[in-house]
């Protein structure tokens, strides 16, 4: 778990990516420790978002071939949410 106790401005969310400012690059390449972390956490979160976009997509191609574990899968997920199917 990280924990930053300094203020930190990062640019807003540009074109479903994450946009991070000059100066903030620039302290990670002057070794700041916690800038250099923040960056990390940040790619990591970025790669995890494409995965996640990736595996609904190919997700529910499948449900809509009648793929059956696609099926259990949306029914799990509807289950868990408490969702009941149409």
């Amino acid at each position: 778990m990280l924990i930053i106790s300094e203020n930190i401005v990062v640019n807003p969310i540009v074109n479903k990516d994450i946009d991070i400012s000059k100066s903030f690059e620039k302290e990670a390449r002057n070794g700041n420790d916690k800038a250099i972390k923040f960056i990390k956490i940040l790619k990591t979160l970025r790669r995890k978002a494409a995965f996640e976009r990736n595996f609904s997509k190919q997700l529910l191609e499948m449900y809509k071939n009648n793929d059956l574990t696609a099926i259990e899968i949306y029914n799990n997920i509807g289950k868990s949410l408490n969702i009941k199917s149409r």
